[in-house]
């Protein structure tokens, strides 16, 4: 389980349906965010400078994959080391 707070939204990563069954609170956060068709599978990750281009992380150990700096995922310069793009997540 863990949170992030974007400048825009709020980003609950976790066992949605664990969280519910142990606590009263979370099953009311949750029970509101499906209401409110806010939950979902995964999460988009998109480089400034490619809005074009989007993934989605719904797995473990796929954002460090994606962009192991936090910077451009996108950029195939940048995975052979020719360059760097400067976008970041």
């Amino acid at each position: 389980m863990a949170l992030s707070r974007a400048r825009e939204g709020l980003f609950i990563i976790g066992n949605a349906l664990n969280l519910a069954s142990r606590s009263n609170m979370w099953r009311t956060v949750i029970d509101e965010l499906e209401q409110n068709d806010a939950v979902g599978e995964a999460f988009s990750v998109v480089c400034q400078r490619h809005p074009d281009i989007i993934e989605y992380v719904s797995e473990p150990g796929k954002l460090p994959r994606l962009a192991p700096d936090g910077t451009c995922p996108f950029n195939l310069q940048l995975r052979l080391g020719l360059s760097v793009c400067k976008g970041v997540v």
